[in-house]
């Protein structure tokens, strides 16, 4: 990484920690509240674990860069955390060109959608994730599409792994991109795969290593 590249990542993550709380798509633009409260969201009736956003005013291919900028530094690095995000050197090349080239086409390359947590929920990081996740989340029959999941303070990003121009083109307003608006679909904290996931691991690490987290204050009652 040279000092050039370092400013241009720089760059990105300035910029998109701004944007993400300007538009409380980060629990850390939601001040003291515990849930979300946007006028852009609103809850699916019957359904009130799940929402959706549509997000005005927002730089999707700027953003859609930041994004990226996250893959490519996951998929060189060499930290334990990052073993599951496998791409090409082809496509470690191509995302390094359109980092530096500020480029954020085409959108079939890795396209992204968001999904993010509408309640707040206990402070956490997650290493990011190869998954795969339904077509339609209502009919299994349709088959799934492999992603990269990523989270990022309440925020979930699903990088498609496979894709196409065709696919893309007719879902504009569901990936990051520069178009008029951008849905973002919600989920209660509780209601979650991420609060499912979490407890999992607390599981497994209780019955693994129950004399380490004795020893931590909060965990074997003290």
């Amino acid at each position: 990484m040279t000092r050039v590249g370092e400013d241009i990542l720089e760059e990105y993550d300035t910029w998109a920690i701004e944007e993400l709380r300007r538009h409380k798509l980060v629990w850390s633009g939601w001040g003291t509240s515990e849930k979300l409260i946007s006028p852009d969201f609103e809850e699916i009736p019957g359904a009130e674990d799940y929402g959706v956003r549509t997000i005005e005013r927002l730089d999707g291919n700027r953003l859609r860069l930041f994004f990226l900028s996250l893959l490519w530094r996951a998929a060189v690095s060499d930290m334990p955390e990052f073993k599951e995000i496998v791409i090409s050197t082809s496509e470690v090349r191509h995302l390094q060109r359109m980092l530096v080239e500020r480029d954020p086409l085409p959108l079939h390359r890795f396209p992204m959608t968001l999904i993010q947590l509408s309640t707040k929920g206990d402070i956490h990081n997650l290493t990011p994730l190869a998954q795969d996740k339904l077509r339609d989340g209502t009919n299994a029959s349709k088959g799934t599409i492999p992603i990269f999941r990523f989270y990022l303070d309440g925020l979930i990003v699903h990088f498609h792994r496979r894709s196409n121009a065709r696919e893309v083109a007719a879902l504009t307003d569901l990936f990051v991109a520069d178009g008029k608006h951008l849905l973002v679909s919600t989920v209660k904290f509780e209601a979650s795969w991420q609060l499912t996931n979490m407890n999992e691991l607390v599981r497994e690490t209780e019955e693994r290593w129950p004399d380490r987290l004795a020893r931590i204050p909060g965990f074997g009652g003290s």
